[in-house]
């Protein structure tokens, strides 16, 4: 682990939302509770479709009594188009905050946060820590001699580890329900808040504890193939979601007979699943 790791994440983008009925049009499409912003710095949340498979993830947080939204820059325009369909005649207005920067870094104590906003990553906080600030602070931080930003490669290699699906979602994206993607454990999820887009099938799914699939992420030397299946003992037991990162979602009977094996893909391809433990299976 790289304690002193820090890196300006240009991936990622930054959107507002202002206007009267912002919080209340959040609170009726996203899968957590807004409430949650007024004792967290920080909430995990996703964007569901009407069927209740995950559309869009982000990272909410508030600078000024306004709302923004930590988001990866490929599904900004998907979640903007959304969120202008969905709004309909209530006043809320979209804004992309090219003036903030999202910086990662691993040790809080080097780094001047005043006056800046700073949080864990809400999700799993041994992941890190991100700092919005402007492009200023960060030129401020070049000026120190303590600092050294380095690439993004280990914050993704940290994201990927730790079984997030960012770095996989482009193929999840409307194929999977949240509950299989492991977003209840990752805290994205509220049960006790009103309906939201995707509310019903995801309540009922937690209620009756039907997830029939997950989301883990894939240990192999070899190159995989997008939607080859994998068995154990000739039977199909999942499928290849992704290929770089290597992640697989895979059924969820019999899953202790053969989640600490050695699986087969299709291909003739030896692989193993990675039990985070955070998922407690």
């Amino acid at each position: 682990m790289i304690d002193n790791y820090i890196t300006k994440l240009e991936s990622k983008t930054i959107i507002s939302l202002s206007g009267k009925d912002a919080e209340t049009f959040l609170q009726n499409v996203i899968t957590n509770d807004i409430a949650q912003l007024k004792s967290e710095k920080a909430i995990y949340s996703a964007l569901l479709n009407p069927q209740g498979k995950l559309s869009n993830h982000f990272i909410l947080f508030k600078i000024d009594n306004k709302i923004h939204l930590l988001i990866d820059d490929s599904l900004k325009n998907d979640l903007i188009t959304k969120i202008n369909l969905y709004k309909l005649k209530m006043e809320v207005v979209v804004k992309q905050e090219s003036d903030l920067n999202c910086i990662f870094f691993k040790n809080i104590n080097k780094i001047n946060t005043d006056k800046q906003i700073i949080f864990k990553d809400p999700r799993i906080k041994q992941l890190g820590n991100y700092l919005i600030c402007t492009e200023d602070h960060i030129k401020n931080l070049c000026k120190d001699k303590n600092f050294k930003f380095n690439k993004p490669d280990y914050y993704y290699e940290l994201l990927n580890n730790f079984g997030m699906v960012d770095e996989c979602l482009k193929n999840l994206k409307e194929k999977y329900f949240s509950l299989e993607c492991n977003l209840k454990e990752l805290n994205a999820i509220s049960f006790d808040k009103g309906c939201y887009i995707g509310q019903e099938n995801t309540a009922r799914m937690n209620l009756k504890d039907k997830i029939s699939r997950r989301l883990f992420k894939i240990e192999t030397e070899d190159t995989l193939t997008l939607d080859e299946n994998i068995f154990y003992e000739k039977q199909i037991v999942g499928k290849v979601v992704s290929e770089t990162p290597a992640f697989g979602i895979f059924k969820m009977e019999k899953f202790k007979n053969y989640a600490d094996n050695i699986l087969i893909t299709s291909n003739d391809k030896k692989l193993k699943l990675i039990r985070q433990n955070w998922l407690n299976i």
